[in-house]
């Protein structure tokens, strides 16, 4: 497929786009210069509410690098590219457009996974809640990644099933998106990136995110410690692959839930599976990415590059996924 062109799309960003918008642009100019590095010709192509990139995309690329993760403004719709790229029978990196409609609803995610079996917090949102009881809750957007919408006053006590309503209109009222809750799991977090190995998971090493400022709201991944880099929070939040010989066994069970996810959602190329892990070291997962960041500096390289694998390297690996 050397010296075959491929085409990198991703969705419209505006001028005046905030941090994490810009992120895909980022990671579209640096994967075009690793895929030209190893001998193909590359574009970038911004990806809008029409598919007038059809007929370009059509007529000339051969494999497609998919970093779209909205349309038209939307993640809900992101599913729609690979959709269309399949039905067209252009071959495209990631993952497949059932995988990225799935996992890109926290909680049908959720019910998945409870269904299968796999640990995951109970729930309230207002269609669909699990065994609801007083505790403390995280409120999170049902369809956006990258933790937009989440801040230190998205942890709070709920009493009731009334109340949890009525702070996730709150939280809709402010940031029109939708939301839903999930028990907090007060402890530690790690997430898993896994990599296809000729079309099977290859899981890499657990990474924990260590968080060095004390106090429950300071305990999470809220937009500013993934995106604000003069906040105190991005400061206070570290990535970290030590191995613990405590934790061995955990590690095994972040490992085995992370390929059963990948089993059950049916994932490809690449992926990455968040755990929140209790004060007894029991695992749960909070989120399926099946679309994660790609930058240089961001967590699914850091997991690669832990494992000996260059930045090059690691896309040449998922352009050769999309094979399987």
């Amino acid at each position: 497929m050397k010296n075959s062109k491929i085409f990198i799309l991703h969705q419209f960003v505006p001028f005046d786009a905030n941090p994490d918008e810009i992120d895909v642009l980022l990671q579209a100019n640096e994967i075009g210069d690793a895929l030209q590095m190893s001998g193909y010709s590359t574009e970038a192509m911004s990806v809008e509410g029409d598919v007038s990139f059809l007929k370009k995309l059509k007529k000339a690329a051969k494999v497609v690098f998919n970093l779209v993760e909205t349309l038209n403004g939307s993640a809900v719709n992101s599913h729609l590219v690979p959709r269309i790229l399949e039905e067209n029978k252009i071959k495209y990196t990631g993952n497949s457009p059932d995988a990225v409609f799935v996992t890109t609803d926290k909680v049908l995610t959720k019910e998945v996974l409870k269904n299968n079996d796999i640990p995951t917090p109970g729930w309230f949102s207002k269609e669909s809640s699990v065994d609801f009881e007083p505790a403390i809750y995280i409120f999170k957007p049902v369809a956006e990644d990258a933790s937009i919408g989440i801040t230190e006053k998205s942890i709070k006590f709920v009493k009731t099933e009334k109340d949890a309503a009525r702070l996730i209109t709150q939280f809709e009222n402010c940031c029109k998106i939708d939301y839903f809750c999930e028990i907090f799991i007060e402890g530690r977090e790690f997430n898993v990136s896994i990599i296809g190995n000729e079309g099977k998971p290859e899981v890499l090493t657990p990474a924990e995110m260590l968080f060095l400022k004390g106090g429950i709201e300071n305990n999470i991944l809220c937009y500013d410690s993934k995106w604000n880099e003069d906040s105190g929070k991005y400061k206070n939040s570290v990535r970290s692959f030590e191995f613990k010989e405590d934790d061995r066994e955990l590690y095994e069970l972040l490992r085995e839930y992370s390929k059963k996810c990948w089993e059950v959602f049916g994932l490809s190329g690449y992926a990455r599976v968040d755990f929140r892990v209790d004060r007894e070291n029991r695992p749960f997962v909070i989120e399926i990415n099946a679309n994660p960041c790609l930058s240089p500096d961001g967590g699914f390289f850091a997991a690669a590059q832990n494992e000996g694998m260059s930045y090059q390297k690691m896309i040449n690996r998922i352009v050769a996924e999309a094979e399987f």
